[in-house]
C-alpha cells in the first residue's frame, strides 16, 4: 500500500512540473535540471539512507523518507518558481529512500514465501501507483498545479501515518527509534 501511494503521489506531480515551468518562462535546460537534480540527490542518498536503516531500522528511515516527500510536495505547492521547484525536487530526490526501505522490508523476511511473493507485489504496487498517479494529475491538472502538489503532499501524509501505524521494524537488531 506505501509503495503504491507513494509512487501514485510522485506520478501525479510529475508530468505538470515542465508545464508550469514553461509557462514561467523557464528555458528548457530548468525541466531537464530539475528531473536530473532528483535522479543525482536519489543516487548519492540511496546508498546513506541503506546504511542507516541496517543501523537503526527499516521503518524510522521509511518514515524520514515519507516526512520529506511530504514536505517537499509542501514546497512545491506554495511556488512554482523555478528555484522553488528544483529545492523541492532535490529535497525529494535526498529522501527518496522510501520504495527502498519497503523492498529491504521484504527481503528482511526469513520465509522465501514471504519474499518470492513480496517483491513481485511491490512492483505491481509502483507499476499500479504510476498509472493511478497519471490518471490522477490528467484529473485534477484542470484545478492547477498547486491542487496536484497537495493532493501529493496528503497522499505522502497518509503513506507517513500508514507507516507509524502499520509497519511493523523488520530489520533485526536494529536500535528501537
Amino acid at each position: 500500500m506505501i509503495v503504491f501511494v507513494d509512487t501514485l503521489g510522485y506520478a501525479a506531480v510529475v508530468p505538470l512540473i515542465p508545464l508550469v515551468l514553461s509557462e514561467q518562462g523557464a528555458p528548457l535546460i530548468a525541466v531537464g535540471t530539475v528531473f536530473a537534480a532528483f535522479s543525482l540527490c536519489q543516487l548519492v542518498t540511496a546508498p546513506l539512507l541503506g546504511r542507516l536503516s541496517d543501523r537503526i531500522g527499516r521503518r524510522p528511515v521509511l518514515a524520514l523518507s515519507l516526512a520529506g516527500s511530504a514536505t517537499s510536495f509542501g514546497l512545491l505547492a506554495l511556488s512554482s518558481a523555478f528555484p522553488v521547484v528544483l529545492l523541492s525536487r532535490i529535497m525529494d530526490g535526498c529522501s527518496a529512500g522510501n520504495v527502498a526501505m519497503c523492498y529491504a522490508a521484504v527481503l528482511d523476511s526469513d520465509s522465501e514465501d514471504e519474499r518470492r511473493r513480496g517483491i513481485p507485489a511491490l512492483g505491481a504496487a509502483a507499476g499500479a501507483g504510476i498509472v493511478a498517479g497519471l490518471g490522477l494529475s490528467a484529473f485534477l491538472a484542470g484545478f492547477g498545479f498547486r491542487v496536484v502538489a497537495l493532493a501529493a503532499m496528503l497522499l505522502s501524509l497518509l503513506c507517513l501515518a500508514l507507516t507509524l501505524v502499520a509497519v511493523p521494524e523488520t530489520r533485526r537488531g536494529a536500535s528501537p527509534a
